[in-house]
This record gives C-alpha cells, sequence and structure tokens, in this order.
C-alpha cells in the first residue's frame, strides 16, 4: 500500500510540472471556446455580455486569457509575488472571489491561492492543452467566476499540494481597510 501512495503523489506530482509546461507553451489565442460570451453559455450567468461588449471592457491580452482561455506568460502577472492584505476580484464583474489570507508564493510565476470565496467559482474539465491528448489520461480543472463566466486560471498540483493556479490579469485587488 505505501507504494501505490507514493507512486500516486509522483504522478500527481509529474502531472503538475506537466500542465505547466504546456500552459506555458500555449498561445495566447488558443482553440478554447468562449465562456464569457452571452451567447456561448450553457449556464445563465448573473453578469452577460455580447462579444462586442467584452472587446469594450477588455484588452486584447485581457481578452485572450478571460474570454479565449488563454493563460498569461510566467512572472507576467501583477500579482504572482504580491504580498499586500486585501481581497482579489473578478475583473469580468467584480465578484470577489479570493482573499489574500489564502495566497501561496510557490516561485513558479504565477498567482496561487490554496482556496477561493464560497460560491464565487465554477470547476469544470478543461480542453486539453494539445491536439490530440486524450482527456481521459490528462486534462485539467479550469476555474472560471460565477458571475459572469470570466476564466480566471485552473487547479494544479505544486509541490503536493492542489492550488488554485490564477491569471493576474483577470483579478482586481483591492487592499484591506486600514
Amino acid at each position: 500500500m505505501p507504494n501505490s501512495d507514493i507512486s500516486r503523489r509522483a504522478f500527481l506530482g509529474t502531472s503538475a510540472v506537466s500542465a505547466l509546461a504546456l500552459a506555458s507553451t500555449q498561445t495566447a489565442h488558443a482553440s478554447f471556446k468562449p465562456v464569457g460570451v452571452a451567447e456561448a453559455g450553457e449556464w445563465d450567468f448573473e453578469v452577460t455580455r455580447t462579444e462586442a461588449e467584452w472587446r469594450d471592457l477588455l484588452t486584447d491580452h485581457e481578452y485572450a486569457i478571460m474570454i479565449e482561455g488563454g493563460t498569461e506568460e510566467k512572472f507576467s502577472g501583477p500579482y504572482w509575488d504580491f504580498r499586500e492584505e486585501g481581497t482579489y476580484a473578478c475583473k469580468g464583474c467584480g465578484l470577489t472571489v479570493f482573499d489574500s489570507y489564502w495566497q501561496e508564493y510557490p516561485d513558479v510565476g504565477w498567482t496561487f491561492f490554496r482556496q477561493s470565496r464560497p460560491h464565487s467559482i465554477l470547476l469544470g474539465i478543461d480542453q486539453p492543452f494539445a491536439e490530440g491528448v486524450d482527456t481521459r489520461i490528462l486534462s485539467t480543472i479550469r476555474a472560471d467566476c460565477r458571475r459572469c463566466g470570466s476564466h480566471l486560471g485552473r487547479l494544479i498540483t505544486v509541490n503536493g499540494t492542489t492550488l488554485h493556479c490564477i491569471n493576474g490579469t483577470s483579478l482586481v485587488f483591492a487592499p484591506a481597510a486600514a
């Protein structure tokens, strides 16, 4: 039995490293189905916008991440090493999704949280990073805002701990009250 636990941990650690490597090679305009566009949803979001409204609200870079499901480059987001106390809200609708109390700093280039605020995130099986990948073998769990459907990031295992790996581009920080 102990050997099966060790191999499971090794598999999860290897999967996380593989997912990070694949994510870092992903282009900004990957072939993801938009999740935040009003016409695309299987979920009735509280905040809906047309593609034109999203494009007016977001920069091209933000649109590629939040609507097309892309991933920001390592060490490029604004919060990967940000250590102020406060809350993080979805840039698409303003819903508070994370608290700084739960932020982790594994120093791999993205923003990480141990958990989200209750009832703020929708989780789902993500499309594979590469064409032809069998999702029964390798898939990721994507994290989207439950209010507007904006793509925030993914759940991955880092150093044996499952964390929310979040694109800082998808967030807006509000400092704690003094």
